[in-house]
Order: C-alpha cells, then structure tokens, then sequence
C-alpha cells in the first residue's frame, strides 16, 4: 500500500510539474521555409526564407560575428508584418552553415589578416544568396540589405560594387570588423538609401559610426543618408529592440531621412524581448520608445 501511495505522489508530482512550467509565448523559429544552397566556393548554407507580398521588397539578413539567423527573429516578424520578404542565412561558419569545403568548420577557426580573411569570404555568402533568391523569382534590384556588425561591413561592400541593390542598414557599423574595411566602401556606395543604427554605449560602433555616416553624407548625398543612435543600450541587443524593428520596416518600405522625433529615453529595457537558449520571448510593456538621434 505504502508503495502504491509513492508512486501515485510521484506521478501527481510530475502532471503538476508540467502543468506549472512556463511556456514562452513566442516561438524561437524564424517562420518560412528551409532553403539551402551552395556558395561558388565549396559551403553549404542554410537559411530561412519568407517571400515578400505582390510588389514589395525582400531583405537579405546578414548576422554578425558568433551568432545566426534567429538573430532576425524579432525583426523577422516585423518584416513580415509589413508585407516584406527576407532571407536570414546562416554565414559560413555560423548556426547550420558548418559544412565546407575541407568538412566541418567553425568560425572560431577563421582568419582575418592579409594573407587569408575567412570573414571576408563571407561575400560569396551574398552572391549565393542573392542567386537563390532569383530562382525565387526574386530580383537583385528588389533586395535590401541588412547587416549586424561584420555583416553590415560585408553588406556595405557588396552594395558598393552592385548599384542595383537599393538600399543598406548598418546595425552597430564600424571602419574595421575582422579586416573587413568599409570607408572606401561606402564612397562608392553613390545616390542610394543607407540607414546607420548604433548603441550609444557601444565603444566602437559610438565612434565609428557618426565618422561612416559623415562618408555616407558625401556618397549616397545627405537626404539618403540616416543614423540612428539608441543611448541606454548594449549594441548586441538592438536586433532585440521593437522600436528600432518597427523603425526599420517603416523604412525599407519608405527610406525617406529619419529625423529625431522628442520621445522619452527613460525605458529602453521594457521595449526589449528577451532571450534564452530555448525561447525567445515579447516583452508586454507597451512604453514610449527612445529618443532617435539623428546629428
């Protein structure tokens, strides 16, 4: 009878367990199909793409150092709230993107100095992307580029050698990332729309951003040319801020110059989603976004 007893406490236990156990009410995965491709040097690549509705854009979605395509996940949702399309690939090295040429590889292997540059291979990354995406009926010139860090470098310079890509996001943009240079870049990215966006405690990207957007100013000519500066935030994080994902789609869809509208600056962590390993959650404050600076 005492065994008995135990055994039922213990199922009770479990079922309760389970019934008590918060469940995320976002869901981790990016939505769209799985696509995969070759690049014209030997990776395979994963991605998840979302086609844009009748006559609207599609986004390429370039992730920075160590991280992948849920990256996107938030801006992902605003994109296809919008009507846009987009593609968030998985970079060399990165996420599901680990099978290459020599077999399975890693980014934390990868060079960056002037004999070899791993991060600067990336570009065929684009190119393969790019060219999935024509077999989506998609052309060039209705893809925009989007890029974190590195991949924003990587984005401006693809840019700049195709003019008929129509228009850049730089998210935390810098001169240099991993020898990925952007200065002579962004001189030839000519008469075009480009959006910088930066943390204004992030170290490198408070300072090298404002000297790229004055490039920016000169080169694509200062009513395309925008920079957003977001105070009381960690630069990782601003992929994670509803705002500036708002902000963005509202852009890509009319990338007209961004001015600073007169907003509260005092709760940038209510309007983040936080993340974990397994779940990635919206936050339910509905407070003002911001400030959004623009010199």
């Amino acid at each position: 009878m005492k065994v008995i007893l135990f055994l039922v406490g213990i199922l009770t236990g479990l079922l309760f367990s389970q019934v008590v156990q918060p469940v995320s009410a976002e869901s981790p995965i990016i939505p769209g199909l799985d696509a995969s491709f070759k690049t014209s040097d030997g990776w395979t690549l994963t991605a998840k793409y979302m086609p844009a509705q009748k006559n609207e854009k599609t986004v390429l979605l370039l992730h920075g150092r160590g991280e992948a395509k849920e990256h996107w996940i938030l801006l992902a949702r605003y994109l296809k709230d919008a009507g846009l399309g987009y593609l968030a690939v998985d970079l060399r090295g990165h996420g599901d993107s680990l099978s290459g040429p020599k077999g399975k590889e890693s980014w934390h292997k990868f060079r960056a100095n002037k004999r070899q540059n791993d991060f600067e291979n990336m570009r065929f990354d684009i190119d393969a992307s790019i060219q999935y995406l024509k077999t989506q009926g998609v052309d060039s010139n209705s893809v925009a580029l989007i890029g974190d860090e590195v991949g924003g470098s990587l984005a401006l310079k693809y840019a700049a050698i195709h003019p008929e890509i129509p228009m850049v996001v730089l998210i935390s943009p810098g001169l240099n990332y991993e020898e990925v240079l952007t200065v002579n870049a962004m001189r030839a990215y000519k008469n075009r729309p480009v959006l910088l966006i930066y943390a204004e405690s992030d170290r490198k990207s408070s300072h090298e951003a404002p000297l790229l957007y004055q490039f920016a100013r000169l080169s694509a000519g200062d009513p395309n040319a925008s920079l957003v500066s977001i105070p009381n935030l960690n630069g990782r994080k601003i992929a994670f801020y509803r705002p500036i994902a708002q902000q963005i789609a509202d852009w890509i869809k009319n990338p007209v110059k961004i001015l600073p509208p007169a907003v509260s600056t005092s709760t940038v962590n209510s309007t983040m989603i936080s993340t974990a390993t397994s779940s990635v959650a919206l936050s339910s404050s509905t407070s003002t976004a911001p400030a959004l600076q623009n010199p």
